[in-house]
């Protein structure tokens, strides 16, 4: 029976990332569309920031359905210490625009019945959401067995020899269906998993100093 190699040291790696980091939720939602805005205002933001904006923006509406398209400026205005707030504002109001228009209330839960297919091509019809955010809403919101690669993931990924794409937005993941994407992702952030460089193979890193890391491609060319 063929086996892909690939597979046994990825499974490995992110029980290994499980049983280190657990697996937070770093804020994340689980309503898919809070879950949306929240990752609409955390690009390119310091993590302080975009939770002291999203709490004054959910303050200012305990209900999406009542921010509509004549709320933009006082939406601007709430989001402006966040930074990006004129772009931001317009995205997020026209995106629940989208969301009525289609589903007839503000609300992304039909997308529950949806494939994984499915809901990632809606969520990417909406104004300005990328592959990752819609792959990010799906994992952490609806528990879909998807990945989305940053550039962090896909640095640790290749620094293992796993990913074979130069870019993050096109490589494959070839380990989708593990389900591995919170550790995996919770590893690629800290600074001990990113230590594992090309030219310095740090000895903090939990995947180097695993007796595992023997199965992973870079490692055996190091060791020899």
């Amino acid at each position: 029976m063929h086996r892909d190699k690939t597979k046994l040291p990825i499974y490995r790696i992110v029980k290994m990332l499980a049983a280190l980091y657990g697996n937070p939720r770093h804020g994340n939602k689980l309503n898919p569309l809070d879950k949306l805005i929240y990752i609409i205002l955390s690009n390119r933001t310091q993590p302080s920031a975009h939770r002291t904006v999203y709490r004054a923006l959910n303050r200012a509406y305990r209900s999406w359905s009542l921010l509509r398209l004549n709320q933009l400026d006082n939406v601007e205005a709430i989001l402006r210490p966040g930074g990006f707030s004129h772009l931001r504002s317009a995205q997020i109001v026209h995106i629940l625009e989208h969301v009525r228009a289609r589903f007839g209330r503000t609300t992304l839960s039909p997308l529950r019945r949806m494939t994984d297919p499915q809901a990632e091509d809606f969520l990417m019809s909406l104004p300005g959401v990328s592959k990752k955010v819609a792959k990010c809403v799906l994992m952490y919101s609806l528990q879909r067995q998807v990945l989305p690669v940053d550039v962090h993931v896909h640095r640790l990924t290749t620094r293992l020899g796993i990913s074979t794409k130069k870019r993050p937005d096109t490589s494959p993941v070839q380990f989708s269906h593990l389900h591995c994407g919170s550790p995996l992702s919770d590893g690629a952030r800290d600074r001990r998993a990113q230590s594992y460089s090309r030219r310095s193979r740090s000895r903090r890193c939990c995947i180097w100093w695993s007796p595992m890391s023997r199965l992973l491609p870079n490692r055996a060319q190091d060791t020899g």
